[in-house]
């Protein structure tokens, strides 16, 4: 009885902490700081106005880009790894938004990445041409991206699978592993308006992996014990 109470502890104590950790953790929260003040690395033009304020970033680019990024070597994915994007913002309207404009993009060492234009009434993958996915404008919507080996992603909008695709080569894409968000877009006197909340990116292992050996292994010390 004891053996048996000792292997299920083990277990349970086990699923909490093997589904809360991560190899690697950004968060940018709109309630604090500007994002280069939390590791994001800013790449911006003149003509471009920020705000903090009711726990929003608010960025305004007139002719202008403004745009953040992240580099990690935790990108390159292991086996039983995913890199988990997760947002929640909204651009405006009212504002000349292009396609292409307001953007979230995911690259990888391939020069290869899923891009995503996020306008005011919709969200689409700029180099696939892949939807548009149709959103209420106006409001904030909240975005899933996951990978298990920066080629093949899901994305999801509010809770609900909007797209389903493949990375792919884009002009001007890094040939590193990176997250990039913001307006990335200038010419033809564009001007984008667009309130951030926040933006998460998390390198996660399988939580299935780390309680396939943890059973094994008390599989092992309980035959040990009956010899």
């Amino acid at each position: 009885m004891s053996k048996r109470i000792l292997f299920c502890a083990l277990v349970l104590c086990w699923v909490p902490s093997a589904q809360g950790e991560s190899v690697f953790s950004l968060r940018y929260d709109a309630r604090f700081q500007y994002p280069e003040s939390l590791g994001w690395q800013r790449h911006h033009s003149s003509g471009v106005t920020r705000t903090l304020g009711s726990g929003v970033l608010r960025v305004s680019a007139d002719d202008a880009f403004d745009f953040y990024t992240i580099q990690s070597d935790a990108f390159s994915l292991a086996d039983g790894e995913s890199l988990v994007v997760r947002w929640r913002m909204r651009t405006l309207e009212g504002g000349k938004t292009g396609p292409g404009q307001v953007t979230l993009a995911i690259h990888n060492e391939s020069a290869e990445s899923a891009w995503f234009t996020l306008s005011e009434g919709f969200v689409a993958d700029t180099a696939l041409m892949t939807g548009p996915i149709f959103v209420e404008t106006g409001v904030f919507h909240e975005y899933e991206f996951r990978t298990d080996d920066m080629s093949d992603y899901t994305l999801m909008v509010d809770g609900e699978l909007a797209i389903d695709g493949t990375f792919s080569p884009s002009p001007g894409t890094p040939d590193s592993n990176s997250v990039s968000w913001g307006d990335s877009f200038i010419g033809s006197g564009a001007q984008s308006i667009a309130e951030w909340d926040f933006v998460e990116v998390t390198v996660v292992p399988e939580p299935g992996a780390a309680m396939v050996l943890l059973v094994a292994g008390g599989i092992g010390l309980m035959s040990r014990r009956r010899r």
